[in-house]
């Protein structure tokens, strides 16, 4: 139930099926225009695959500017980053992205951004 209330309200699937990471952004901002500050951190979990869809690489800028901490968790194999529909390399230029595929994966990427 959590996880269709999350796909439902991210709005990072367009009705054809197929995923919008711009899109997401978008409706994100529209219903939350003021909730990132310097205080916030913002995870964004996903293969970055837009479907040759505008990425709107400036809002997530927005977005990441407003927010002290912004990381991007890819669950695909990073040699795959870039190829086909992936806009990874135009999210790269604005947020920090890892591959993210398992929990040993999760954890070493935890250890990496939490201070000891």
């Amino acid at each position: 139930v959590a996880v269709q209330r999350i796909t439902r309200e991210a709005a990072v699937y367009t009705r054809d099926g197929h995923s919008d990471y711009g899109h997401a952004f978008v409706s994100f901002l529209d219903k939350y225009p003021n909730v990132l500050s310097p205080r916030s951190s913002l995870l964004v979990l996903g293969d970055a695959r837009n479907n040759y869809r505008n990425p709107e690489t400036d809002l997530l800028a927005h977005m990441v500017n407003a927010s002290r901490h912004a990381h991007w968790l890819n669950p695909e194999p990073k040699h795959l980053w870039g190829s086909g529909d992936s806009a990874v390399p135009r999210y790269e230029d604005v947020i920090t992205m890892h591959e993210c595929r398992s929990a040993k994966q999760l954890a070493s990427v935890i250890d990496a951004l939490l201070p000891v």
